[in-house]
């Protein structure tokens, strides 16, 4: 228990970090007008709030914590993390989000990127049956580049 309060802690300081970098509404406002993901982001008491629900077993909470410090905080440490626990937690979002990630940092995690891409992908998510789709058709390249 100890543990996991410490980890808490930790991912909440490393989240004040960064939104200490600018006031909220100017690096909210920012990251929302250069990428166009409204929905995604979340304010501070909001990634408090969906940190404690994953920490205690919500993978849907983690994947939005994955998808918020990804697409709009542009954090990939963090968006892994979460990404992983909710993957963990069999959310098809966080499995196809982890997968992606794995995928695109390294050819040599591509066989561990396809266990979760596949996991995802049986759970009925169309992008990551698509993700596969494109590794099998291409397998020299990750899923985000185009295959001639």
């Amino acid at each position: 228990m100890k543990f996991v309060v410490c980890m808490f802690s930790s991912i909440l300081l490393a989240t004040a970090a960064i939104a200490q970098q600018a006031p909220m509404s100017t690096w909210m406002t920012h990251q929302v007008s250069i990428n166009g993901n409204e929905g995604v982001a979340l304010t501070d008491q909001q990634v408090a709030t969906y940190s404690a629900q994953a920490l205690r077993g919500s993978g849907a909470a983690a994947n939005r914590l994955g998808e918020h410090f990804l697409l709009t905080i542009n954090n990939r440490r963090l968006a892994e993390y979460w990404y992983l626990i909710s993957a963990e937690d069999g959310d098809a979002g966080g499995q196809r989000g982890y997968g992606s990630m794995i995928l695109e940092d390294s050819s040599e995690n591509k066989t561990r990127a396809i266990f979760w891409l596949e996991k995802s992908a049986s759970q009925g998510d169309a992008i990551a049956r698509n993700s596969l789709q494109h590794i099998m058709h291409c397998p020299n390249l990750v899923a985000s580049e185009p295959c001639s």
